[in-house]
């Protein structure tokens, strides 16, 4: 396959007109949603159906529309991110299933991407997807598969058509590949922000100082983290057991907002001050005293009061602690306002109507979902994942903005990242993604099956099915409370397996 001239780094872009931007806007997004129409219509249309037909014809009207721009027309991936030539595409919530969807089929490719060069004919597109809708949308971590497949594709020689190279534009160093690697970079990032997060907490605690560069450093890594794929990180918020819980639940926090802002659009600046904030949202409880935070039995009504000073003091403490800007100020927001809620009430009580803070309505369904799945000390039963979901639904449009619940609910699915499930096969699985386009059936990593425990775990996508297509392969019979069977999903969740 001849390939055209592709920019292996971020290229700076010419001052052009508000008009010509937005151009390029408009036809990269309509260029990666009409590659993803295409993936999926050759997977489910004979390529001489009239549907199939339709879609190529759009396609090929919409690089017509993006010749008349230049000359070569590319849509590349990296980092998360979709680019259009060396245009950034913003992350918009009506195209998040089709940008993660074309990611993954082009990660299983060995690519990062299409160029089109002008004249590219209909033919010549039509034999690019009659082989892309051979293969597996899920990514391999089989490097010889991989290979392969790229190799196939140079084969095709499709005339103006090529495969731009895989790109990483914020790391100088080696770009994980295998699931193996992605999860072992995943679990380095994650508790390195655990611990950042508790030093920070530490010398906050003892009214230290506390420099915000490096906290800053391991927000933006935990965004790098969920731009490249969100499953490894939601998949480490199932962790429960920890030795101190509060550092990991701020971290935890943290995971979940920044991945419904991603999912609402935001620029990676505001996902930084976002991020920021959640992990500080309780940080005021560090002027709780640590008996009173665990104790085992109910608290009084002059425990309660101690408790619900935690908000005005998490501002006392920032304002103290650390240097204003916009990632601090939108942290003191979120301390102040995480226990307010959507009707009024909650605390601190104040005597005005104000709507509450994006952020601190993003932080306020994050903190609640992760505190009722802590399975902490003082709570007299588990509550599960799905437990958790029912009672946060519950308090949607009361506490919470129903609009960001449903969010957070089409996030997590019905089955949320850590649930253990019994399939029909006789097999344990732990869900470690929920799969947008059928929140009933996730993926899963099958822990064990009728002979007992796996000695090594495989993940299985719940949508599979026979060779005939007629029936799926594994289905969901109920879920299993890992505690009443003594299984600890932590061990199957940091093994380092695919």
């Amino acid at each position: 396959m001849t390939l055209p001239p592709v920019s292996t780094k971020p290229q700076p872009v010419p001052v052009e007109d508000e008009k010509h931007r937005v151009q390029l806007e408009e036809v990269g997004q309509d260029l990666l949603l009409q590659t993803y129409v295409m993936m999926k219509t050759s997977r489910l249309y004979d390529h001489d159906n009239e549907n199939y037909s339709r879609q190529l014809t759009r396609l090929m009207e919409v690089l017509e529309r993006g010749f008349r721009l230049t000359n070569v027309v590319k849509l590349h991936a990296a980092d998360g991110y979709f680019f259009f030539n060396d245009k950034r595409l913003r992350v918009r919530l009506d195209g998040y299933l089709a940008n993660k969807y074309v990611q993954d089929v082009l990660e299983t490719m060995g690519a990062g991407g299409f160029a089109f060069s002008e004249g590219v004919e209909r033919s010549a597109l039509d034999q690019l997807f009659r082989r892309i809708c051979t293969i597996d949308p899920n990514p391999t971590d089989d490097e010889a598969s991989i290979e392969k497949i790229h190799a196939e594709f140079e084969s095709l020689n499709l005339p103006k058509i090529g495969l731009a190279p895989r790109m990483n534009l914020s790391s100088s160093g080696s770009k994980p590949k295998t699931i193996r690697e992605k999860r072992r970079m995943a679990k380095q990032i994650f508790f390195r922000a655990v611990g950042a997060a508790g030093e920070a907490v530490s010398q906050m605690a003892i009214d230290k100082p506390v420099n915000t560069t490096q906290l800053k450093r391991i927000v933006h890594s935990l965004i790098d983290q969920i731009l490249s794929d969100e499953t490894y990180l939601l998949e480490l918020t199932a962790l429960k057991n920890f030795d101190d819980y509060t550092f990991a639940h701020s971290i935890n926090v943290s995971i979940y907002s920044i991945t419904m802002g991603l999912r609402m659009g935001m620029s990676k600046q505001l996902l930084a001050e976002l991020g920021f904030a959640a992990i500080f949202h309780d940080i005021g409880k560090t002027r709780i005293p640590k008996d009173l935070l665990n104790k085992p039995s109910a608290l009084t009504s002059s425990d309660w009061e101690k408790v619900r000073r935690h908000p005005v003091d998490g501002v006392l403490v920032l304002s103290s602690s650390m240097t204003l800007d916009s990632h601090v100020a939108r942290a003191m927001i979120v301390a102040f306002e995480h226990h307010k809620n959507l009707d009024g009430s909650g605390y601190p009580y104040i005597n005005r109507t104000a709507d509450l803070n994006l952020f601190s309505r993003i932080v306020a369904i994050a903190d609640f979902f992760d505190a009722l799945t802590s399975g902490r000390k003082y709570q007299e039963q588990f509550i599960g994942f799905n437990e958790a979901l029912v009672e946060l639904t519950k308090q949607s449009g009361k506490r919470f903005d129903p609009s960001l619940v449903r969010l957070f609910l089409r996030i997590l699915g019905v089955y949320p990242t850590g649930t253990l499930l019994l399939l029909d096969s006789g097999e344990l699985g732990i869900v470690i993604s929920n799969n947008p386009e059928d929140i009933f059936r996730p993926r899963v990593r099958i822990i064990a099956n009728t002979g007992g425990f796996v000695e090594k775990s495989s993940v299985v996508d719940l949508t599979a099915k026979d060779a005939s297509g007629d029936r799926y392969l594994r289905n969901v019979r109920h879920i299993v409370d890992p505690k009443k069977y003594n299984i600890d999903i932590s061990q199957f969740i940091l093994a380092d397996s695919t």
